[in-house]
């Protein structure tokens, strides 16, 4: 049914990882439920297959923001996922902090 060597996701896929992640933004802290897309955990261009354990969903901007290098995410979908901002730092750590918030405003922002 999936195949983990296109890079794409399937249809099928798609909609499995949206409902699994609550049809919103994987990002801690992050409110987004539009411009939703389904990103590889791993990138596909470096191996990361395309099956369900490698895809969360992540909106249009966070999105861009794994790309760019100032949010990480590594692990396996959907329980073992580690956030971290372009310093290392965990974002389930830094919720508390109010340093979340303040780094999700910004990222929103530009």
């Amino acid at each position: 049914r999936f195949n983990p060597s296109t890079r794409q996701a399937t249809p099928a896929q798609r909609r499995a990882v949206l409902r699994r992640d609550g049809y919103r933004c994987s990002c801690p802290g992050c409110p987004n439920r539009l411009w939703l897309d389904v990103h590889h955990v791993v990138f596909y261009c470096r191996g990361g297959p395309t099956v369900p354990e490698n895809l969360i969903v992540v909106c249009s901007r966070c999105h861009k923001n794994i790309h760019k290098g100032i949010l990480r995410v590594s692990g396996v979908a959907p329980h073992a996922l580690v956030w971290r901002d372009r310093r290392g730092r965990e974002l389930e750590r830094l919720r508390d902090s109010g340093v979340l918030k303040w780094l999700v405003d910004w990222a929103q922002a530009g």
